[in-house]
């Protein structure tokens, strides 16, 4: 139960990133 929770909350951390990535760089792009 406690690894399944830390694979969630891994997986949820690097979406987190990814995002922020995708907004920087549509930024980058805008200007």
């Amino acid at each position: 139960m406690v690894i399944k929770q830390r694979c969630l909350r891994s997986i949820y951390l690097i979406e987190g990133l990814i995002e922020d990535i995708e907004k920087a760089e549509s930024h980058a792009k805008g200007v």
